[in-house]
């Protein structure tokens, strides 16, 4: 399972690669959509060429807004510009410079022009975990549930998404915090500790910087300078 910090670096790529660009054609190429297409694609087909004025994503959702339409894009598939024949892709789009391949398969692929089916489809999963909706409001507010852990935090996409295993170890590691622990039972120290962690983990690893979490791993004990350091940009 992919995580936030490499679906960000996708959409890094896309937004290079598309943004602004006439986008020519999407075209199904392996996978299950190319014997039954999803609803409004050829719609959307004959509507071509548009031109791509925003790409984002929340967890692993990816949406694409070209002219009136919306593509949402769902799985941990990855987009490349280099075709290798030793490898299965679902689909490709062309822009007047370049052909974009999706390596894997995507477990859901919509085509709409309604707002209210994107809205519908990135509020399925919770607050993606690089964004600004892990504030320490959104946390403290997660205190009224009784049963919540912070491993159904950690691992509930509808809690969370985005964070997958590589992440949970690390914050594991960062705050010292039991998977089991309620999260109505952390203190307000360990409770910065954790949001701390959730802001500072998956920013090291979109900049591959992980040999830093040693760094911010001192000041744990003391908790005096947690608040400080979740201050800083990263």
């Amino acid at each position: 399972m992919l995580e936030s910090p490499e679906y960000q670096h996708q959409i890094d790529f896309l937004l290079s690669a598309l943004m602004g660009k006439s986008l020519l054609s999407w075209v199904f190429c392996g996978g299950d959509y190319v014997d039954e297409y999803p609803d409004c694609y050829e719609v959307m087909y004959n509507a071509l060429p548009l031109t791509v004025s925003n790409i984002s994503h929340k967890g692993d959702i990816i949406y694409i807004t070209l002219g009136e339409w919306y593509i949402i894009v769902r799985g941990d598939g990855n987009w490349v510009t280099t075709y290798n024949e030793d490898y299965e892709y679902s689909l490709y789009i062309d822009t007047p410079t370049t052909t974009i391949w999706y390596h894997g398969d995507p477990t859901l692929v919509l085509f709409t022009q309604l707002r209210t089916t994107l809205h519908k489809t990135i509020m399925s999963v919770g607050p993606d975990i690089m964004s600004r909706d892990i504030s320490w409001n959104w946390l403290n507010t997660l205190k009224k549930d009784k049963i919540l852990t912070v491993a159904n935090l950690l691992s509930n996409p509808i809690r969370l998404s985005g964070c997958g295993s590589h992440i949970r170890n690390e914050v594991y590691l960062y705050t010292k915090l039991l998977p089991s622990r309620k999260i109505f039972t952390l203190s307000n120290p360990e409770l910065e500790l954790l949001h701390e962690a959730l802001r500072i983990v998956p920013r090291l690893l979109y900049n591959d910087r992980m040999d830093c979490v040693q760094k911010y791993r001192r000041y744990i004990p003391t908790h005096s300078k947690v608040k400080t350091i979740s201050q800083k940009k990263i």
